[in-house]
């Protein structure tokens, strides 16, 4: 089987802006409340996927994809915090059937690394203004599903 996929997120719905307030600090010469925001504004993404699945006859099954979607997060919003920037992920995977309705499924998923730069020179805005951050990812998952028989009437 051969899919193609192309789906919009709509970032710009999301989360815009989050304010996150300290209070008690253990130096008491430190202000108080400290607050700190978190202005996100990402764009909406368009990702484009490609995704493959090969049946060795009734047992195993194997699957691999690509996709790639420009990052949603503006360099003047970067955050360390949420490093969503990735842009291109492969995956591969396989598929083990027995018995009654018993399945196990394994895939491993990379996130290839991207990097971007802060440009808001606003620290009241960001405060992590002028930062670099690189982000790349594996991921592993496993999983077991139980398909149980119904009867109609």
């Amino acid at each position: 089987m051969v899919a193609l996929a192309v789906k919009q997120y709509r970032w710009s719905d999301a989360v815009s802006l989050i304010e996150v307030t300290g209070t008690n600090p253990s130096d008491s010469n430190a202000p108080t409340p400290v607050v700190m925001p978190f202005d996100f504004q990402w764009k909406d993404q368009t990702v484009a996927m490609l995704g493959l699945e090969y049946r060795l006859g009734e047992t195993f099954t194997l699957r691999g994809g690509f996709n790639h979607g420009a990052s949603p997060v503006p360099d003047e919003t970067l955050n360390p915090l949420l490093p969503a920037i990735t842009e291109d992920h492969a995956t591969v995977g396989l598929g083990y059937n027995w018995g009654a309705g018993n399945t196990f499924n394994f895939a491993l998923e990379r996130a290839f690394e991207a990097t971007q730069t802060n440009s808001n020179s606003n620290p009241q805005l960001n405060p992590f203004a002028g930062s670099t951050i690189s982000h790349s990812q594996w991921t592993v998952s496993c999983g077991y599903s139980k398909a149980f028989a119904r009867k109609m009437k």
